[in-house]
């Protein structure tokens, strides 16, 4: 409790701030719309509470009744989103955001847009850790839209898109799951259970080809399986289709009969030295 306190005054602190960098502008809206979001996160806040309140009164009387209402509007919902933020509540934040952009497309400039990427992308991580990750994948490509050249939103979307890939061809095509799975192993080793996916891909592969016939294929893939996490079925497997392959390769190696010619070995000649 004593923790979230202390962010929010730590975020109340950084919004007057802002405030008074934007009054120093002229940019009195956005200047009241940090001072709003101050005194929300930090109640105690004397100066935020005292530049509210001056330009408070400034802005209501120079305001038109229109214009004045449509700020007064927009001033309000940064002022919520900027609270929710504040407190990580990502998706209110968005749906804060968004409405802002409705009611005034151009209001926050570069600030909003960078809340609502951050609000997009730590929504889209937190919704990968509750594996619900359709949705997951529609807030990351969100926060793509909003800024294209971020490597960690496009990294976290691309290791996401592998995996989504990887269930797809599960149970369908396993060497297709295997490539998908194996290639999001390399870039992001803790990434869910791709470790047990990789596993058990390589599992299931190796019994597609033992069902054929193709023991030693069948052990490869049950030693790959094996190299990423030891398992008893894993090895019990690997053990037999080893001794399957073992006895085709004996069977299609010709054996000496007893009346073979004997085979000559030749000797090598050295070469005279001069």
């Amino acid at each position: 409790m004593e923790d979230r306190r202390r962010l929010r005054e730590q975020s109340g602190q950084e919004y007057f701030h802002r405030g008074m960098a934007y009054l120093r502008d002229g940019n009195y809206l956005l200047a009241l719309a940090h001072f709003e979001a101050a005194v929300r996160l930090a109640p105690d806040h004397a100066e935020a509470r005292e530049q509210l309140e001056a330009l408070q009164a400034l802005v209501g009387s120079e305001a038109a009744p229109t214009s004045a209402t449509q700020g007064s509007s927009a001033m309000a919902l940064f002022g919520e989103a900027s609270a929710l933020y504040a407190e990580g509540r990502w998706e209110e934040v968005i749906a804060k955001l968004e409405e802002l952009r409705r009611v005034d497309s151009t209001y926050g400039g570069q600030e909003v847009a960078d809340m609502l990427f951050n609000a997009y992308h730590q929504q889209g991580l937190k919704l990968i850790d509750a594996v619900e990750l359709e949705e997951a994948s529609e807030h990351l490509e969100r926060a793509l839209e909003l800024r294209p050249d971020d490597p960690h939103a496009a990294e976290h979307h691309y290791c996401l898109s592998l995996y989504l890939a990887g269930l797809s061809q599960w149970g369908v095509d396993w060497e297709a799951a295997v490539d998908s799975f194996r290639a999001l192993r390399v870039l992001n080793p803790g990434f869910l259970d791709v470790e047990q996916r990789v596993h058990d891909a390589h599992l299931n592969l190796g019994d597609v080809y033992y069902e054929e016939g193709a023991w030693c294929v069948a052990e490869t893939q049950y030693g790959e399986a094996l190299a990423v996490m030891v398992s008893e079925n894993a090895a019990a497997k690997r053990d037999e289709a080893h001794e399957l392959c073992a006895e085709a390769i004996a069977r299609m190696t010709p054996s000496a009969g007893p009346d073979a010619e004997p085979t000559q070995t030749i000797s090598p000649v050295a070469t005279p030295v001069p």
